[in-house]
């Protein structure tokens, strides 16, 4: 089993669905409107979507939205708040095959670096792919930099989600040869004990840039945040918007 069908199982929603609030997602999707100033009726690409709370705001706004996710049970609760505006489907993102459908693509929620350098690559040009000419693509990512100037300091991390009071606790560790951030994490749920992994490759700003440039695409913005505040190495997100112009 790869760490992503682990981490992205069982206890993926009851630790994160009660920190994904309404007001985080509004917020966000405000952000998302508003930097990528699409026309309504525009077609959107969110990969992966999640249970899609980002996809289902932004179709309720007016836009059509696609979001594909590999796991069915996020898509299950995707397809219940969605509309005529939004479709949802399971699938791998590394198997997309789109080509010049979309005016925007999402890409959210550090989900960009899951697997090797190989398959993050040619993902990253799938997404390319899929936008039309001046079509808009949008990474959020933790930023690398700051990622290996914390990672010790922050190093376990719990969290308990009442009424099931369930128990989150991580050990991260960051390795400055691979560029990849490593995380060991405990659930313990009611005496239950169950262990998963992360293993994501970050990617500097200039790396980034330097890809989509190859790609086709030019970079408009750069954020710290989707507070838009401005990027830097002390900021804790990399939010990365470019054009399609070529």
């Amino acid at each position: 089993m790869s760490w992503t069908e682990a981490f992205f199982g069982k206890y993926y929603l009851k630790t994160h669905l009660p920190i994904l609030t309404e007001q985080k997602t509004n917020l966000e999707v405000d952000f998302i409107e508003s930097v990528l100033k699409l026309e309504k009726g525009s077609k959107i690409l969110d990969i992966p979507c999640g249970h899609g709370r980002h996809a289902n705001q932004l179709a309720k706004r007016g836009y059509q939205v696609t979001g594909i996710d590999n796991q069915p049970d996020f898509i299950d609760l995707a397809k219940v708040e969605s509309d005529s505006n939004s479709t949802f489907q399971t699938q791998d993102m590394r198997t997309i095959n789109f080509k010049n459908e979309f005016d925007a693509v999402i890409n959210l929620f550090t989900s960009f670096g899951y697997f090797s350098e190989e398959e993050n690559l040619s993902f990253l040009k799938k997404m390319v792919d899929s936008l039309k000419i001046g079509g808009k693509l949008l990474i959020d990512t933790v930023n690398r930099e700051w990622t290996m100037n914390h990672t010790g300091k922050i190093n376990q991390a719990w969290l308990v989600y009442p009424p099931d009071n369930i128990t989150f606790l991580a050990n991260n560790s960051f390795d400055v040869f691979t560029s990849r951030i490593y995380s060991a994490q405990v659930i313990v749920d009611q005496g239950e004990r169950y262990e998963q992994n992360q293993d994501i490759r970050l990617y500097s700003f200039t790396e980034i840039k330097m890809y989509l440039g190859m790609m086709g695409m030019e970079l408009l913005q750069v954020f710290g945040n989707m507070n838009k505040d401005d990027y830097s190495v002390t900021s804790n997100s990399m939010v990365i918007l470019c054009q399609k112009i070529k």
